[in-house]
């Protein structure tokens, strides 16, 4: 197992993929500062910039590190090059967190730079709010993983995690506010796919200047994020055991 985490980190870390990648999102940042500057009264476009790249840098990656036995047609030799199913699955597994985790510390030194460049870190960071946001963004990944994981085409998983990861969390709060669901609710449902952190965040703002006042975690929204969580763990689940009986050509 260890041998083939080296192969697989070393085959991303190596690339430069992932550090353009990495840049585009501090380009985005850079971007919303700006736009910042000269918009005023508008709330945290270095933020929402970060906010709007980071599905579509999470899907790019997570397809890399997925499909390149697909694409290569590679996947047969390494199940017979003695690696078990199980080993090739969560090690990918574990990469593809490992590389969430670098774009998660880049994002938060981000949030951290703009607090500070707005003169409001003590209000702007909020430890608990940020780890439990992380935890939902790394259960994002595992997800796209998954669809990455189990869908030989390389054009389809990234159509199918694009309508998971970009798609589905404003489609299902449009369908449900047409349906007369309240917000409260319609952001519960969000939380539960994994593509909001709306239920579990209270963000109090300034109605004059549209800035943040304050943030906190709402104990009640903790259940969403958990069942979020188990979901996606349940899914892993499923996801190897379909897998294991894959057929490769």
């Amino acid at each position: 197992m260890s041998r083939l985490l080296k192969a697989e980190f070393n085959s991303i870390y190596r690339k430069p993929k992932l550090y353009v990648l990495l840049g585009i999102l501090v380009v985005a940042f850079g971007l919303g500062i700006l736009i910042d500057h000269f918009v005023k009264g508008e709330p945290s476009w270095g933020y929402n910039m970060v906010n709007l790249f980071y599905p579509f840098l999470a899907i790019i990656l997570t397809s890399d590190i997925t499909h390149k036995e697909y694409k290569f047609h590679t996947m047969k030799n390494l199940i017979g090059s003695g690696f078990s199913r199980k080993q090739i699955y969560f090690g990918k597994l574990i990469v593809t967190l490992g590389s969430a985790l670098a774009f998660l510390l880049v994002s938060e030194i981000l949030k951290i730079v703009y607090a500070l460049i707005n003169h409001q870190f003590a209000s702007k960071i909020y430890p608990t709010v940020e780890v439990i946001d992380g935890i939902r963004r790394l259960s994002m990944f595992a997800v796209i993983f998954i669809i990455c994981m189990l869908i030989v085409s390389d054009g389809l998983s990234l159509f199918a995690a694009f309508m998971y990861g970009v798609v589905l969390g404003p489609v299902l709060s449009l369908g449900s506010l047409l349906a007369g669901l309240s917000q409260k609710t319609v952001d519960r449902i969000g939380a539960a796919t994994l593509v909001s952190s709306d239920a579990y965040i209270k963000i109090n703002v300034d109605s004059k200047t549209a800035k943040i006042l304050s943030s906190e975690v709402i104990p009640s929204g903790l259940i969403w994020c958990a069942l979020g969580v188990a979901v996606a763990v349940g899914l892993l689940i499923l996801g190897y055991q379909s897998f294991k009986r894959k057929e490769f050509k």
